[in-house]
């Protein structure tokens, strides 16, 4: 029996009916690239039941101009793959991601109410990795790797026309007569609801204001809690030094999880609403005939800088540096946690211990250490970020490199009140002795990007130190000798 060799089927001749129909647009930007989007179309298939149009797909001989054509035509749905590479590409007058841009601009532009577009982000923002047209539409961020199979279910369920964010069945006529008026009942959302809702609208360029309001209500709920438990007039015990810590941290949890999901999906103008909450967490108002033990005050900041160092680590962890200038020139006004008459900057506020060592270390039960602060932060900010590294002993380092370019940041930005050579110390001196063993480790690496990138090392590229590697080279030289004065130097 002879076989017909002739009639090749193509994909459009084995398309299921009564299934919708999606064409993938997207650049060869890699092999990693080719082989993820053929994840994506596989999923699609296998496991949700959808058509899709691939050139991967495709057999020999087949015209790829033909395949776009005809693929975006027949589609139900296009998903556009972003990446700046793609954005690049359809921009130039060249290419299969140019082709497939313009006949889409062209669709979009004689059916402006078209749903058939769906975008994509496999990388960077939507501003960077879309056309002017595409990005303002609404689509779904597939960057993350962690929530790939999430991102994958919501986008097969719009695909079947069954999204999930659509509205309920409309209820009935109501009866207006004799009716009582109840108040809603604001549903308090869980830690990890409230920072999936803020992800899921950092992918909206509509959603702005919502954003905006969703940060500044936690931040408005968060001081509430704190202002409302601020009684200071108590002496200052382990026991109630512990309480404290516990109620801050509970407070502001919520907006330390939203603020390293902003600094890495978000703008500078999104990113910069944390900066407003933490001034208002410094807040404090004074009442007349109130008594405060010492020490007892510094309480007040608890909650303000967890959320300080977590900005300043997200920055880091993304490589997001346009926002840590803001956080050092920022200031508190009066009727801070300090002062009811002189304003601070946040950064001194939040970026020092403003307790002895041995008072710290009593409270925290830790035995002659050199640097509990560094430990206290630490400790209650690691859980936040592991979900975002890949080997347990990174979280430290990221934190030395953090905390080892606050110290010469705060001294640049005159954010210290005495002594221009005073540089804060911390447990980041411990992470210096990798540095001299020439380890491989996040802070490592992170010092040493800057002598090797010099003025194109990113954090100067972003605003630190006025852009310029001359003023940090400097500053870095004088923190050095100041360093070698503590024991854990050497």
């Amino acid at each position: 029996m002879s076989q017909e060799f002739n009639n090749i089927p193509s994909q459009f001749d084995n398309i299921v009916e009564g299934h919708p129909v999606v064409f993938i647009s997207y650049s060869w930007d890699s092999d990693d690239h080719k082989k993820w989007v053929r994840k994506l179309a596989d999923n699609l298939v296998g496991k949700f039941g959808i058509n899709v149009l691939l050139d991967q797909y495709n057999r020999g001989g087949y015209s790829l101009i033909d395949f776009m054509k005809k693929g975006i035509e027949r589609a139900n749905r296009v998903l556009i793959i972003g990446t700046s590479n793609y954005k690049q590409k359809s921009e130039k007058n060249s290419g299969g991601a140019n082709f497939e841009d313009q006949i889409i601009s062209s669709e979009l532009l004689n059916k402006m109410d078209s749903h058939k577009f769906i975008p994509v982000l496999r990388e960077g923002s939507f501003s960077t990795s879309f056309s002017s047209i595409i990005e303002t539409r609404a689509g779904f961020d597939m960057s993350d790797e962690t929530y790939f199979e999430d991102a994958l279910f919501r986008l097969s369920r719009d695909i079947w026309n069954n999204p999930e964010n659509q509205p309920p069945a409309l209820g009935p006529i109501p009866n207006f007569v004799n009716s009582k008026v109840n108040s809603p009942i604001k549903k308090e959302l869980s830690f990890s609801d409230f920072v999936q809702d803020i992800k899921r609208l950092l992918q909206s360029p509509y959603s702005e204001i919502a954003l905006t309001e969703m940060i500044e209500s936690e931040g408005k709920a968060a001081y509430k809690i704190i202002i409302d438990k601020a009684d200071y007039n108590q002496r200052l015990t382990k026991d109630v030094f512990n309480y404290y810590k516990k109620l801050h941290i509970e407070a502001v949890e919520k907006l330390i999880g939203a603020s390293i999901i902003v600094v890495r999906y978000g703008t500078l103008k999104q990113q910069e609403l944390f900066v407003k909450e933490l001034v208002r967490l410094c807040k404090k108002p004074f009442k007349e005939g109130e008594i405060s033990y010492e020490n007892m005050t510094y309480l007040h900041l608890f909650a303000p800088s967890f959320l300080f160092h977590s900005l300043g680590m997200a920055c880091l962890l993304f490589n997001k540096f346009a926002l840590l200038p803001e956080l050092f020139k920022e200031k508190s006004p009066q009727e801070n946690a300090l002062s009811c008459s002189i304003s601070f900057g946040i950064a001194y506020l939040l970026g020092i211990t403003h307790w002895h060592r041995n008072e710290l270390n009593q409270y925290l039960e830790i035995p002659n250490g050199y640097f509990p602060y560094s430990t206290f932060i630490m400790d209650e900010l690691e859980s936040y970020f592991k979900e975002y590294l890949t080997f347990d002993n990174d979280y430290p380092y990221l934190y030395y490199s953090w905390e080892h370019l606050l110290s010469i940041s705060l001294n640049y930005y005159g954010c210290l009140i005495g002594e221009r050579e005073w540089f804060p110390m911390g447990a980041f001196l411990w992470g210096r002795k990798t540095l001299l063993r020439k380890e491989e480790n996040f802070y490592t690496k992170f010092i040493n990007k800057a002598f090797e990138e010099k003025d194109n090392w990113q954090p100067l590229k972003d605003g630190l130190f006025d852009n310029k590697y001359s003023e940090f080279l400097n500053i870095y030289n004088m923190a050095e000798q100041y360093y070698k004065s503590s024991p854990a130097f050497l």
